[in-house]
């Protein structure tokens, strides 16, 4: 790449290179539902940088920066987390300057990827409300909230049968997203004060709800965790089930589960969406989840075959 830099410059072309193989604590990274900025080896790219180029050329040669160490209180692997969190983080970015308006070539276009932010970003299209979302290195005091973390890779095992659970942020814990920087990118999202959630699976165009409510009042804030929760069937209006297979068809996904908030004013929030999403562990008695799902991928099976002849 030096090489080709050194002959288009030489010809008066200005060229912004910015590298992808450096060592993880060389790059500043910060990106939201609209904008994206990497920083590393004194050259910075922002959405605008993207936007206003002539051409953009993408030879990537690591899937990541090596290994980065991530300061968690859980046991496990922290820098396989790590690898992911920057993983996604990095693909989040380049996919977000692909997806914009501009019609800025690409030589070589980032593949299509299924982390949080791209799906959260996607619901948005679609017409769902979904919580300001960012990650980044160090935050701004632009930062949400109250607000919530979580894994940026939709893969949340830290080790085994230990996860990365979303986690309400304290003022303490903000304050020093914002005065440190992070080895490893950090999600945050703005939390809704919420009595009700909602777990939706998406199979083949079948879609099933559960609502869980909890019955405490000092239960975690993942509800995965949380000791004490009611689960029912629930129906989703015609709007928000035509919005999910618009997202669908926007992420190119045939099977996800997405997790709603309703809030005190009856609107429904979009807080994750994740193509690996479990269903047992939040399903209720008469198994609505598993059921929908098992329909969806039924109907496709035993769809009549069409044939078309001459």
């Amino acid at each position: 790449m030096p090489t080709v830099r050194a002959r288009l410059e030489a010809e008066g072309v200005t060229v912004v290179w910015l590298p992808l193989g450096l060592d993880a604590k060389s790059y500043e990274l910060v990106a939201d539902f609209d904008d994206a900025s990497i920083t590393a080896g004194g050259v910075q790219v922002t959405t605008k940088t993207v936007r206003n180029a002539a051409a953009v050329v993408h030879r990537r040669w690591r899937l990541s920066p090596p290994l980065a160490p991530v300061g968690l209180t859980l046991e496990g692997d922290p820098e396989q987390f790590g690898q992911r969190e920057w993983t996604a983080s990095l693909d989040y970015a380049l996919w977000l300057w692909s997806h914009s308006e501009s019609v800025v070539p690409w030589g070589n276009l980032p593949g299509r990827t299924h982390g949080r932010m791209t799906l959260c970003r996607l619901a948005r299209e679609s017409g769902l409300r979904v919580p300001p979302t960012a990650l980044a290195t160090r935050h701004s005091r632009a930062i949400p909230r109250p607000a919530v973390t979580k894994a940026i890779a939709t893969n949340e095992s830290v080790y085994e049968d230990v996860y990365f659970p979303t986690t309400r942020l304290s003022s303490e814990d903000l304050e020093r997203l914002m005065a440190e920087r992070s080895p490893c990118p950090n999600l945050v999202q703005k939390a809704i004060a919420a009595p009700l959630e909602v777990r939706v699976v998406y199979s083949f165009g079948n879609v099933g709800a559960v609502a869980l409510r909890r019955t405490d009042g000092n239960s975690p804030v993942d509800i995965r965790y949380a000791p004490c929760v009611v689960r029912s069937p629930w129906r989703l209006s015609d709007a928000i089930s035509a919005r999910l297979r618009d997202l669908a068809a926007r992420a190119c996904l045939s099977l996800y589960t997405a997790d709603f908030v309703i809030d005190e004013a009856g609107e429904y929030w979009v807080v994750d969406v994740t193509p690996e999403g479990c269903l047992g562990g939040l399903d209720d008695e008469e198994q609505t989840l598993v059921t929908s799902y098992v329909e969806g991928i039924r109907e496709v099976a035993y769809a009549p075959s069409v044939s078309i002849s001459a």
